[in-house]
């Protein structure tokens, strides 16, 4: 098959789900367009498979697998304080409606607590499943970070991944941060063929990279006003944010509250906190020679003060800093792929 008519099936399935999110917005039946989407489900899930892992292998140097299912994902339950960003349960809650959401995010808020019940975008299993109704730029990342886990897997950090609050979180952010790095190798291998799928992917990447600073601004705020013991205010302040962000990017988010700002905390979204983890992570990258060097470094710490020491060691002189000098988070690989010993066991049909 030529690599031009490979792509179809992708660029099919992504516009198909363009129509369906405007169809759902509407209140507009979709059945029609959802059968036809399904139907392209196991080309595109082989297609991008293939290409991640051989981005993964280069990148990485390890055969992780990346098969992987488009599909309906199921809720995990998120329970805070109220005074402060603090989670005192996470669990799994299975595939519920969205009424049933609101039933058990009632039960903890009527004891004092702030909760919030969402659907995740991808889980590390196997095969991995991420969600049908992500856009294009968003699969190539949820993928490239469920990818690390299961790289991570094989790491302490993965082996410790429930211990402690500060172990998922240094694999949630180090996961976006190869995942990252991993769709924006594939971007720059695209053939001309494929320019509209790059360009659709920057402007998607682009409005994405906007929502990230404003969370991260709305994390930043609420601490501040929790600090001071202003709960009310921070929630109100969470209220009018989320009016905001519906508005501003056409989502719908049900709620904000202090439950959906830990969850953001675990995905490296902390404010620009520059005595924070996730700036030591990206701190960490920097330092490293490249995202194989950072892989093996960041799976062998388990706790914060480890990757403090981590980085404390290559500031000692390991890094060279290639990565800064590329423009830091995201860089650009306009280069060959870098050199493999052997092959990926990933082959194209």
């Amino acid at each position: 098959m030529a690599m031009a008519d490979r792509y179809t099936p992708v660029r099919n399935y992504f516009k198909l789900t363009g129509e369906i999110s405007e169809r759902r917005e509407k209140e507009k039946d979709y059945s029609e367009t959802y059968s036809e989407r399904e139907k392209l489900k196991p080309k595109v899930e082989k297609v991008l498979a293939e290409d991640t892992h051989e981005a993964i292998f280069d990148l990485l140097q390890s055969d992780v697998e990346t098969d992987f299912s488009l599909k309906k994902m199921p809720c995990w339950l998120i329970v805070s304080r109220r005074d402060k960003l603090e989670a005192v349960q996470w669990k799994y809650a299975g595939y519920m409606t969205e009424d049933k959401q609101k039933v058990m995010e009632k039960k903890f808020e009527d004891k004092g607590y702030a909760a919030e019940v969402w659907e995740v975008d991808g889980l590390s299993s196997t095969p991995i499943s991420l969600d049908e109704d992500m856009l294009y730029s968003e699969v190539l990342l949820s993928l490239g970070h469920e990818a690390a886990h299961k790289y991570f897997e094989r790491k302490p950090l993965g082996k410790k991944y429930d211990t402690s609050q500060e172990c998922s979180t240094i694999n949630e952010t180090s996961a976006d941060i190869i995942g990252d790095e991993v769709r924006a190798y594939q971007l720059s291998k695209m053939p001309k063929e494929r320019a509209d799928l790059k360009k659709a992917a920057i402007r998607e990447m682009q409005s994405e990279k906007a929502a990230d600073e404003d969370w991260g601004k709305i994390v930043k705020t609420v601490e501040g006003l929790l600090s001071k013991g202003e709960i009310e205010k921070a929630e109100t302040y969470m209220e009018r944010e989320r009016e905001k962000l519906n508005k501003e990017y056409g989502t719908h988010i049900r709620k904000i509250n202090q439950a959906t700002l830990v969850k953001y905390k675990t995905y490296g979204v902390d404010g620009g906190d520059k005595n924070g983890i996730t700036q030591h992570l990206k701190d960490l990258r920097s330092e490293c020679s490249d995202i194989k060097d950072y892989a093996e470094t960041v799976g062998q710490t388990t706790s914060y003060k480890e990757v403090e020491r981590a980085l404390k060691r290559k500031r000692g002189g390991n890094g060279y800093h290639a990565f800064k000098a590329s423009g830091g988070y995201g860089r650009d690989y306009s280069g060959d792929a870098p050199n493999s010993k052997t092959k990926s066991s990933y082959a194209k049909k």
